[in-house]
């Protein structure tokens, strides 16, 4: 296993929380893979204690659930706008 000394936590944070985007939908939203802390800790050779200690300590968890809140609601304002720009067309 990674002993961890000089790894960016910030990129492992952001990669955790942001996910990676793997690709779009037809409506051009992207797709995104958030990877889970076994999956990191095999991706990247580091134990997962020490990711999870990291993750527990730092609020990963939170950070995630916020940002995909987020984008959620960018999601459905994106829908509302469409239905109402359609509905003023049609």
């Amino acid at each position: 296993m990674y002993d961890c000394k000089g790894r960016d936590w910030h990129d492992i944070e952001k990669l955790y929380v942001f996910g990676e985007l793997v690709g779009f939908q037809e409506d051009g939203s992207p797709i995104r893979h958030h990877p889970s802390i076994r999956e990191l800790s095999s991706r990247l050779g580091i134990a997962r204690s020490v990711l999870g200690n990291r993750a527990r300590r730092d609020g990963w968890a939170s950070s995630r659930t916020d940002f995909q809140t987020r984008e959620r609601q960018k999601t459905w304002q994106r829908l509302a706008e469409q239905a109402l720009a359609e509905g003023e067309q049609g």
